[in-house]
């Protein structure tokens, strides 16, 4: 493995600096520091000589032999930005076509933040070309908000490669549920039918669609929403997404049969997929619940439960059945649990509160409620049924989005 950037620059101007002061040395006879005019042009002469070579390397696909250069050359042009900005950007587009390069903690990755603290050292604050380096490490590491904030800086600082509009769809998609359980649903609407229209064919089209329909859905535009999702499952009806996010729209409306039935769908399709057959399993619970199917509803939330034990929206059902046939201290141990996992969701808090007056436990239930009212006066609180179903689909990059 090669050494990381910063040891193997300094290695590099070592070297250059020492044969340098030799060089000076024979000059003078006596290895006395020639004056500071020859010193200056002696450094410049080196960094010219860096910089050229380094492009030789970078030519020739020598990338990681061309940072190297690169940096030498950085460092002996300290007032440099441009060297250490496109030496981070060469870096970043090599890394990305080799497999876990940019995990984290990885030599490149490392390499790459250390051109970035240098770049930023050097005013580098507000460069468009660092700026996309960042967004595109943030997104890599699941940072969405912050990959979208500095993609977005990217864009407004001039950066025009191609490439950053590819990437600021993903970082845009990924946002959109997080923003919409803060409230912005009109502005996701607004942003994902720009960027839609600007790129139908991204690898991604399905996932920024589906989130599309969920935030005209949060935005009580269900007319828009259900047309979007008919189009989607017309054109990808093997995509267990679809139907998931179509199920949703049916529920929300008390289509229940019709959601049941697309819910079945999404529960068919997800196969293999242990994170989407399980999110269907517990829909399909969730709305046999609504149609007062009672054993199918428990047989589903059980075997739901199988993969998730810790699921607060399927111990929040798990209660509510319970409660059905009158076991309230059952539906109040589960909804406890539920507490403890998710402090001061407001579907739980309610029917926590709701249990414990029907049980005769007032005061409990008084504290409940002022707990409960507090999270509904907090902005964008959402309970975690709703974090989980904003979006529909969340469009988390596969481990190789880097590469495409």
């Amino acid at each position: 493995m090669r050494l990381p950037t910063a040891v193997r620059t300094a290695c590099t101007v070592t070297a250059v600096l020492c044969l340098g002061g030799a060089a000076l040395a024979q000059d003078g006879g006596t290895g006395a520091a020639g004056p500071a005019a020859d010193t200056v042009e002696t450094t410049d002469a080196w960094a010219a000589f860096s910089l050229e070579f380094a492009e030789q390397l970078r030519q020739a696909g020598r990338i990681p032999d061309a940072a190297e250069e690169y940096g030498a050359c950085a460092v002996l042009r300290p007032d440099d930005l441009d060297v250490v900005a496109d030496t981070a950007l060469m870096l970043l587009d090599h890394a990305a076509g080799i497999a876990h390069a940019l995990d984290a903690g990885s030599p490149y990755v490392a390499m790459i933040k250390g051109l970035i603290q240098m770049g930023v050292q050097r005013g580098g604050v507000g460069d468009g070309r660092l700026a996309y380096v960042i967004g595109r490490l943030n997104l890599v590491e699941r940072e969405y908000a912050k990959a979208y904030d500095m993609l977005r800086e990217a864009r407004d600082a001039g950066y025009d490669d191609e490439a950053l509009a590819h990437w600021y769809f993903i970082a845009a998609v990924n946002l959109a549920p997080e923003r919409m359980n803060a409230g912005y649903a009109q502005g996701v609407i607004g942003e994902l039918t720009r960027l839609i229209e600007a790129q139908p064919d991204h690898p991604q089209i399905i996932e920024a669609l589906v989130n599309l329909a969920a935030a005209h859905r949060r935005n009580s535009d269900h007319v828009k929403s259900l047309k979007i999702l008919e189009d989607l499952a017309a054109s990808y009806p093997q995509d267990h997404r679809v139907w998931s996010a179509l199920g949703r729209e049916h529920l929300d409306q008390s289509r229940l049969g019709d959601a049941l039935a697309a819910y079945r769908k999404a529960l068919a399709l997800a196969g293999s997929n242990g994170d989407a057959y399980a999110q269907a399993l517990a829909s399909v619970a969730h709305v046999l619940y609504k149609l007062g199917h009672f054993e199918e509803s428990e047989a589903a939330v059980r075997s739901f439960m199988e993969l998730d034990s810790d699921s607060v929206a399927a111990l929040h059902l798990l209660a509510l059945l319970h409660r059905e046939r009158g076991q309230t201290l059952e539906a109040l141990k589960l909804l406890r649990r539920a507490d403890r996992l998710a402090k001061d969701d407001p579907t739980v808090l309610t029917l926590l509160q709701q249990v414990l007056y029907e049980r005769g436990e007032i005061e409990e239930a008084d504290a409940v409620q002022k707990r409960r009212d507090a999270t509904y006066r907090e902005p964008g609180k959402a309970s975690e049924r709703d974090k989980d179903e904003a979006g529909g689909a969340a469009a988390t990059p596969p481990d190789d989005a880097r590469d495409e």
